[in-house]
């Protein structure tokens, strides 16, 4: 909800998504990034004749989407460079000129060729295209206007650039991802703010407040180019860092025997750890008419879109059930507010899920004549607590989830089938290990022998124990 916003911009979802800039040492002259699927189906290369986009492009084209924004996404968006530093908070502007101009450069020549790797949104959901793509379509910049011809005054210079069809189109069809400059600006330039970014698109990705990728997809996405194995994973850590410390994230950490990375969001409704209440509302007071402007402006051309990301499908029914149980809430004496914008942030479909049985269960209490406390229903919400009769049952751990998905899979195989487990079973089993009795060693069989082997065969997901 835009509401929720202090300092809103936006950015195209492809934009987010694609390796578009270069982070670390030796920045290559022409060449960011060149990747090729096994089937040579997707392809993304990015060439730049006049120098690689590297971190302080980054800025200065998330300023741009920002000012393109509060302009109302016009064909032609005209600024100067003070406008650049003064929403990136680079104090004084004149020092920046000559870098920002730099900037500009590099980032109007950079052309990207991208095989199936660019989402278009279409009425029907949206489309893998191939494109060769560049950030701006065309761009005239820092030229003095003509009305000021005879005063040499570089305040009076301005940039002129205007963004390309695929990606003002998908802006307009609401295929864009909401974010905050507070955010953006509280982080490290380089690799810290594009995590941001790639997190906040992902968020709606989220299982009980983590988000998994695995180590390879992500390097691949925001790019990390280190093929160290050892250098690349302290990279990641190093760059989730400062996301904890302002209170972004949770925690962040690595599952070597899976190779994923796990991060756990912290409230979606927190603003950056060094920046206080008091603060933001003198910073807004001396912006009130900018900022009015652009929500006025905002509210016409960009309106805001489901909490969920538009291409996500969400049943209406579920969507029903999701508001029920938010004014719910509101009727429970005491249930603190952030506890509820907690709630809110979780997917659609978990909360439609769960509400119902935890209504039930905290209806009982009240006809049975107890009190009950508030703090178990956002526990049963956040942590998907079920229920039966009125009952809870809380969410089965790893061991129960193994067992129930190994008896499952067991239970769906042939008598033939199971024998032959059976068999290669006493083979595979060390004679010093086995007894005669299979029942006696059940475990082993169970989880050091069947288990690798249904997953190897796919019949049940990778599940680690340890």
């Amino acid at each position: 909800m835009k509401s929720d916003y202090h300092e809103l911009y936006a950015k195209e979802n492809s934009t987010i998504q694609l390796p578009l800039f270069y982070f670390g040492k030796g920045k290559p002259e022409k060449l960011i990034t060149e990747w090729i699927d096994r089937d040579k189906e997707y392809k993304l290369k990015c060439v730049c004749e006049y120098g690689v986009p590297g971190s302080f492009e980054q800025d200065v084209y998330t300023a741009t989407m920002r000012i393109w924004i509060k302009q109302g996404m016009p064909e032609q968006v005209i600024f100067n460079y003070s406008d650049i530093a003064r929403e990136l908070h680079l104090n004084p502007p004149k020092d920046y000129v000559k870098q920002i101009r730099e900037s500009m450069k590099r980032l109007s020549m950079a052309r990207y060729e991208l095989k199936r790797c660019f989402l278009m949104k279409t009425k029907n959901g949206t489309e893998e295209v191939d494109v060769y793509f560049s950030l701006y379509d065309s761009a005239s910049l820092f030229a003095f206007d003509p009305k000021f011809k005879n005063m040499n005054n570089k305040r009076k210079s301005k940039s002129i650039i205007i963004f390309p069809p695929e990606l003002k189109m998908n802006l307009e069809n609401q295929y864009y991802q909401l974010l905050e400059m507070s955010w953006y600006r509280a982080l490290p330039e380089g690799l810290s703010r594009r995590l941001y970014e790639y997190l906040e698109k992902r968020r709606y990705h989220n299982i009980q407040g983590e988000f998994i990728i695995s180590e390879e997809f992500l390097c691949r996405w925001l790019p990390v180019k280190t093929q160290h194995t050892t250098e690349r994973r302290k990279t990641l850590e190093h760059i989730a860092q400062p996301l904890i410390e302002k209170g972004y994230l949770k925690s962040y950490k690595f599952d070597p025997m899976r190779g994923h990375c796990i991060f756990t969001y912290a409230s979606k409704y927190a603003l950056p750890i060094e920046i206080k209440p008091e603060i933001l509302e003198t910073i807004e007071k001396a912006k009130a008419r900018e900022e009015e402007k652009s929500k006025k402006m905002l509210e016409k051309v960009l309106p805001a879109p489901p909490e969920k990301m538009p291409d996500q499908s969400v049943k209406p029914q579920d969507q029903e059930k999701y508001l029920e149980a938010l004014n719910w809430l509101d009727t429970i004496p005491h249930f603190h507010k952030a506890r509820k914008k907690e709630i809110a942030s979780l997917p659609f479909e978990h909360v439609a899920k769960h509400y119902p049985g935890i209504k039930a269960a905290y209806e009982k209490q009240l006809k049975e004549g107890n009190a009950p406390k508030v703090g178990w229903v956002y526990k049963a919400f956040m942590d998907g607590w079920s229920f039966s009769q009125g009952v809870a049952r809380k969410p089965e751990t790893p061991r129960e989830k193994v067992d129930r998905l190994i008896d499952e899979a067991w239970n769906g195989l042939s008598q033939e089938e199971q024998e032959q487990y059976k068999q290669e079973y006493f083979v595979w089993i060390k004679p010093s290990d086995f007894d005669g009795s299979l029942k006696e060693n059940k475990a082993i069989f169970r989880y050091q022998f069947l288990k690798p082997e249904l997953e190897k065969k796919g019949l049940i997901p990778e599940i680690n124990l340890r």
